[in-house]
């Protein structure tokens, strides 16, 4: 949470992290922080997923969505072995 204090607190303007699956516990808490945080001019980018959250929260939606489909491959593919 001292993150997006700081953040709200304009002591920066972008956060980076690893991938969408990072940021938050679920699809929902990272649309809702990262709108919050655009409107609060703060940038959000997930490296691996190559997202800038100012540009679209589309992208935030795919990602999610694709390692999602992602772990329930590599759950099929352990099952049948």
């Amino acid at each position: 949470m001292r993150m997006l204090d700081d953040a709200y607190a304009s002591k920066f303007d972008l956060i980076v992290t690893r991938e969408v699956s990072r940021f938050a516990r679920n699809t929902v808490d990272t649309l809702i922080e990262t709108r919050k945080l655009k409107k609060a001019g703060v940038e959000v980018y997930f490296k691996e997923d190559g997202i800038r959250s100012h540009l679209s929260d589309l992208g935030i939606k795919q990602a999610k969505m694709r390692r999602n489909q992602e772990i329930k491959i590599d759950i099929y593919i352990r099952e049948k072995d």
